[in-house]
């Protein structure tokens, strides 16, 4: 019986115990955005999707809604523009250069598609803990960023254009804000 006891508490010492950054943020999602100037209230801004697929819809669709309930105009024809992205994702790191200030590097000023390229670099596939991406650039056409945020999940069981609306959503509750943080959905 004090054996039993013994094994008992040992394991809830380990269940209890605090788990390691990197095995919690697999769970969360986690949002990082830049900003280098705010878009101004009820701006015009075309909405582009980087791909064709149902998933980049779905994330320009949450994002178009979002932006049309905060008091912008949703217009093609504008020259403010948010680009958006989705794709597979490492875990969040710490480490992580800047992704989204606009602009200004070591080696002078980032394009706009550098700028796209570095993101897109820094997001790559990791079969250890794939998780899923959805990234926003906002820009004036011909011009950096001056807006730019990263929202990762680990891929779920729940459908993937649900997920994908929901992480977009999430990145229009900080349009226009910088900030770095995890978040339990």
């Amino acid at each position: 019986m004090r054996r039993y006891f013994s094994v008992s508490f040992a394991l809830l010492v380990l269940a209890l115990a605090p788990q390691p950054l990197g095995a919690q943020a697999t769970q969360d999602w986690r949002i990082q955005s830049r900003a280098s100037q705010a878009p101004a209230p009820g701006a015009s801004i075309a909405v582009q999707p980087a791909g064709s697929d149902d998933r980049s819809q779905a994330a320009a669709d949450a994002a178009i809604k979002s932006l049309q309930a905060q008091g912008y105009v949703i217009d093609d024809d504008s020259d403010l523009v948010l680009r958006v992205h989705v794709d597979k994702a490492t875990p969040p790191q710490q480490d992580r250069p800047d992704f989204g200030i606009a602009a200004q590097g070591g080696t002078g000023r980032q394009t706009r598609v550098e700028l796209e390229a570095q993101l897109k670099s820094n997001n790559r596939s990791d079969d250890r803990a794939p998780r899923l991406g959805v990234q926003f650039f906002l820009f004036k056409r011909g011009q950096a960023p001056m807006w730019s945020a990263n929202v990762s999940a680990p891929h779920g069981a729940r459908d993937s254009a649900l997920q994908i609306a929901e992480m977009a959503e999430l990145a229009m509750r900080n349009f226009g804000l910088e900030t770095d943080k995890l978040v339990t959905p």
